[in-house]
């Protein structure tokens, strides 16, 4: 900040760019917080007027989210639930940060745990670590599967998650009602059966924690409620074990098979490639002088364009895969730009998984 104006940081900028554009590519912050760790990425670091110096953290799902949410990178800003106009340039083109919210708007619809009744449990859980468990679901067929898992583990930080990092609902919960079912008055009981309703009641009247540990549910009631005298109920508990798992035996010269690029990473890539070729011909035609001018008419960095030119010398072979979905998953837009520049290396770097 340069007389109380902001001023962009290129190195930052460059930063916030990848993000977003790696969340689009993904699809999803659970993926991208563990690429960012991986990678050694982490938030930005300040130094406070008082000297302190704060930042310089690995990214976890709240601060990836506020960061992907944010509108100073598009050169607005919030304030009171109203948006204006900042005196700052944008470093992120308004597309990207548009297609950006989508994405995050549409993963959080497709992540709803099927209306609050079901998450019965839900604000009250954590693994033996202390870590908050949340609730989450996977789907096959038209069955939906549901469970609490742990954020430790979803944001990548398995050393840090508890004994237990994701337990099914229908292993725990029953257990946990018939625990709070006899505390309730006798007619209550009666009148509500088994609905969910009352189910949510008896925990939101009762109970303070529950902690999920190997063997063992601990449930701490609220205040002065006891069972058998004891404010902190010990369930034992075993996790129910899952299907056996099948496996197919392949000969010994059969070649291992490598996930094929996924549909929406696999439009991106194929999107940047002609966007390359496009920006090469304006370049070859004299149509546009240099790179700073493409940079400058759309709202972008001239590092990034040259990232985005660098799809336009691909190797044919990895071109026609990209077409018929055969990359390598994984294998995005970023990964291309950072390739060798010979086709025969670059054959090397994206083929390697599949020539063994």
């Amino acid at each position: 900040m340069v007389d109380r104006k902001l001023c962009v940081d290129e190195n930052e900028a460059q930063t916030v760019r990848i993000i977003f554009e790696r969340y689009l590519e993904l699809g999803s912050s659970v993926l991208l917080v563990q690429e960012l760790r991986q990678k050694g990425v982490t938030t930005r670091v300040r130094q406070l007027s008082t000297g302190r110096t704060i930042g310089g953290r690995h990214f976890t799902n709240g601060p990836l989210t506020y960061m992907l949410r944010n509108r100073i990178y598009i050169g607005e800003i919030e304030h009171k639930d109203q948006v204006y106009q900042g005196e700052h340039a944008p470093i992120l083109n308004r597309a990207l940060f548009d297609a950006v919210q989508a994405k995050l708007t549409e993963n959080r619809v497709a992540g709803q745990f099927g209306g609050p009744s079901r998450a019965l449990l839900q604000g009250k859980i954590r693994d033996d670590q202390g870590n908050p468990m949340s609730p989450n679901y996977s789907q096959r067929g038209s069955r939906r599967y549901h469970f609490y898992v742990s954020r430790a583990f979803v944001e990548g930080r398995k050393d840090e998650a508890g004994s237990v990092h994701r337990v099914s609902t229908q292993d725990i919960e029953p257990k946990i009602i018939s625990i709070l079912r006899p505390m309730a008055p006798s007619s209550t009981t009666e009148a509500s059966d088994r609905t969910s309703d009352f189910e949510r009641s008896l925990v939101d009247t009762f109970v303070q924690s529950v902690t999920i540990a190997q063997e063992r549910i601990s449930v701490e009631l609220k205040g002065v409620y006891t069972v058998d005298g004891l404010s902190t109920i010990s369930i034992p508990w075993k996790r129910k074990r899952g299907r056996p798992t099948r496996q197919v035996l392949a000969a010994p010269d059969t070649t291992p098979k490598v996930k094929p690029i996924k549909s929406e990473q696999r439009k991106l890539v194929i999107r940047a490639i002609a966007q390359g070729r496009a920006w090469l011909n304006e370049l070859i035609t004299g149509k546009v002088a240099n790179v700073e001018e493409i940079a400058k008419r759309e709202d972008r960095s001239a590092r990034s364009i040259s990232m985005t030119l660098s799809l336009a010398f691909l190797a044919p072979e990895i071109v026609e895969a990209a077409i018929a979905g055969r990359l390598p998953r994984g294998m995005g837009v970023l990964k291309l730009c950072q390739l060798p520049t010979l086709w025969v290396d670059q054959k090397a770097a994206v083929f390697a998984a599949t020539a063994n």
